[in-house]
């Protein structure tokens, strides 16, 4: 019996999506047709590998006693983690996630084993480069002695023995036998492939369109914001300008540093990855790609943060536990004082969903609006139980139409109510939110002392991919970043129709000491749409009221294939999962070997479907429930995927089905944005074929559309 068990990143990835793992090798009780085990002899333990593995691949080395430690309802959380390090441990620090809490010493490192509900279990992992292996050694409970005083013990080498068996499994001419890492993301539905099409700089320098010429032209040193459509080629455009300016400073024998920012580490490691294969497979030091809340942290310090969790990952894994905590604070507000707000004109729509039953659509809702008004309105403008003044301000200063539905002061009473409840619950359970996060350090951030550390640790360019994903409160301290606000170059690339913080903009941050945007560059170009879809896709882009130019079209770029979007009407969820149904079988049946039809849930009824078709034994279904989860595409083809629409960006399926059960009560200025900024989402993620299914009332931009026959309009 063998101490390790031997598993490559690959098979570690598959581990952590599949139902019922075990800790005990084979791990699953059924077969995967990926996944490859090789059983362990006299002289060397087992191997878990895929049939993408090659030979010079990085894997784990994972104590086998250590493993069984864990609960094993972590298993699928254990898995991701491991497979998430082998990726992070090529580059020096390993940078993963906030809430694993990771510390570093030489070459060994630790960080939370599975999230904390599951127990206060660290690995103590070792990375042999040398070996390509990373050996998890140890767990330990975040009390044990420090990292620095861990003794490695004398550790075997597996890795003649992992090409060996790697290499049984394939027989392919050009082996490379000392790959240090190759990616699995699944490049042509996400990731860096998706965005550069694996050409270098020089042969895109060569491709490049009239726009993305345009914007190559521009001096390298004046700040430039590009807006366009989804599909208009706005991240590589990013990314190509952002190693323009290395290769420009360096033929000018300047240093510069240079800042990416990402609002996720899934999309991190898109850009890290696309900017490598742009320099001819060299990574470009001089560019720092870091989600948000990663730099942040840095801000503010670890010393500072040690003593409490962050909730969450980064801010979509952030959102989602805060949607869960105010749920249930919702779920149990105090029915007496219901009652007293409805004396102060308690809104009709909150008090159906606070007497509605649990999960119905508007109390969902309501969760979403008020994450929004703890977020966007309070915690932005620096509202804390307690404070009179500010709390008496907040309740009775005229409300505009484009911020979250909370009309009355009884409406916003109710607010301040679960306000304080949920960051009492924080408190006791020492967390931080995300957005907390982002607002202690933008305190930081405009204190005297980090002026005078900002000449020396600042970033003289500013780069930031997906604005819209961005609140103001986080631009605003990204720019606080800048080695000097007033001088900074800033480059962005947004989809104003893709995020509700830019089409409304609520609580916008004024005084920021950074100049404006010297190019506004608009993409109209738009290439990877069948017509019936791109049509459809430039009525809802042209709905917004920030949208001024029309979607163009390059000639031949555009599939032949497909026909109009379909438009199904359902009068209740049951309906709608029955179309859902019905649908996915039909679509599922003609999909490619490597196509995916995609579930697109506009509200929060992704699990639901995840659920019905489970229970229907529809094979090869994907659940998508976070930006980060994304990853998941790279470990299934020829699959359904469930997702909400806000986890999609940067996806693309051949097939979608966008799936509406539910309508809002709430009928502002802010809920219709939100709406068709959700289906405009939702829709572009699509390539040849678009279904819509809508529950209850039908917003007027899908009216005007069946109007103008851009959607065909059918019987359930």
């Amino acid at each position: 019996m063998f101490d390790y068990i031997i598993i490559s990143a690959n098979a570690a990835g598959i581990l952590a999506q599949q139902k019922n793992v075990k800790f005990v090798p084979p791990f699953l009780n059924h077969n995967v047709d990926q996944l490859v085990h090789h059983n362990s002899n006299n002289t060397c333990p087992a191997i878990l590998t895929t049939t993408e593995d090659r030979e010079g691949y990085r894997f784990a080395a994972i104590s086998l006693n250590e493993l069984q430690r864990l609960p094993e309802q972590s298993a699928p959380y254990v898995f991701g983690r491991i497979e998430r390090a082998l990726r992070a441990s090529i580059k020096m620090p390993v940078r993963v996630p906030i809430s694993w809490q990771e510390y570093h010493y030489r070459s060994l490192f630790s960080f939370f084993a599975a999230p904390i509900e599951y127990g206060n279990f660290r690995w103590v992992s070792h990375i042999n480069n040398d070996d390509n292996t990373v050996f998890f050694l140890k767990l330990t409970d975040s009390k044990s002695k420090k990292l620095e005083e861990f003794e490695i013990p004398n550790l075997p080498s597996f890795r003649s023995y992992f090409d060996e068996c790697v290499a049984k499994t394939h027989s392919f001419e050009d082996k490379k036998t000392s790959l240090p890492f190759v990616e699995e993301f699944d490049f042509s539905t996400i990731g860096s492939s998706a965005i550069s099409k694996s050409w270098n700089w020089e042969k895109w320098n060569s491709n490049l369109n009239d726009v993305q010429k345009q914007v190559r032209d521009l001096p390298i040193d004046e700040s430039i914001r590009i807006v366009g459509p989804a599909g208009s080629g706005k991240t590589l455009t990013l990314c190509f300008k952002a190693l323009q300016g290395v290769r420009k400073d360096k033929e000018n024998n300047k240093t510069n540093q240079i800042l990416f920012v990402t609002h996720s580490w899934a999309m991190a490691e898109r850009i890290d990855e696309t900017l490598c294969i742009l320099n001819n497979g060299e990574p470009i030091q001089e560019i720092t790609v870091m989600p948000l809340l990663e730099m942040f942290r840095d801000v503010l310090g670890k010393s500072q943060i040690s003593n409490v969790r962050i909730l969450g990952d980064d801010s979509t894994e952030g959102r989602k536990l805060q949607l869960n905590l105010i749920e249930s604070l919702i779920l149990n507000f105090p029915k007496g004082d219901i009652e007293l707000l409805k004396v102060q004109s308690l809104s009709s729509h909150i008090i159906t969903a606070l007497e509605s039953v649990e999960q119905s659509p508007e109390r969902a809702e309501l969760v979403e609006f008020v994450y929004e008004e703890i977020n966007g309105v309070l915690l932005s403008e620096g509202i804390m139980p307690g404070d009179k003044t500010k709390e008496e301000s907040y309740l009775s200063k005229e409300r505009a139409d484009d911020l979250p539905p909370f009309l009355t002061r009884g409406d916003r009473s109710f607010v301040l109510l679960i306000y304080k409840a949920f960051l009492l619950r924080l408190a006791d359970r020492e967390y931080i939110t995300t957005d907390q996060l982002v607002s202690d350090a933008t305190k930081l951030l405009e204190t005297f002392s980090w002026r005078i550390k900002r000449e020396t640790s600042g970033y003289d360019r500013i780069f930031i991919d997906e604005l819209q994903y961005f609140d103001a409160q986080e631009r605003f301290a990204t720019v606080l970043l800048a080695s000097n606000p007033e001088t900074v170059v800033l480059v962005t690339a947004e989809d104003p129709s893709q995020g509700v913080f830019t089409s409304i903009l609520p609580n916008r941050r004024d005084g920021i000491s950074a100049r404006q945007e010297k190019h506004a560059i608009t993409m109209t170009d738009a290439h990877r749409f069948s017509p019936g879809i791109l049509n459809f896709v430039k009525h809802l882009y042209m709905s917004f009221p920030l949208n001024a130019q029309s979607i163009m079209i390059e000639n031949g770029q555009v599939d032949a294939s497909g026909s109009v979007p379909s438009l199904y009407h359902a009068n209740s969820l049951e309906d709608s999962l029955d179309c859902v149904g019905k649908l996915a079988r039909e679509q599922y049946n003609s999909l490619g070997r490597d196509e995916r039809l995609a579930i697109i849930c506009l509200d929060s009824s992704s699990k639901k479907i995840v659920e019905y078709l489970d229970n229907n034994n529809f094979p090869s279904v994907v659940h998508i429930d976070s930006l980060d989860a994304a990853d998941r595409l790279s470990y299934t083809k020829r699959s359904i995927v469930v997702g909400e629409w806000r986890f999609l960006g940067g996806t693309q399926f051949s097939k979608v089905i966008v799936l509406n059960s539910s309508v809002s009560l709430s009928q502002s200025t802010f809920t219709r944005i939100r709406d068709l900024t959700a289906i405009y989402v939702a829709s572009s993620r699509a390539s040849n074929s678009l279904t819509l299914i809508l529950s209850g009332g039908t917003p007027k931009e899908i009216r005007v559309a069946v109007e103008q026959k851009l959607l065909e309009s059918s019987n359930i």
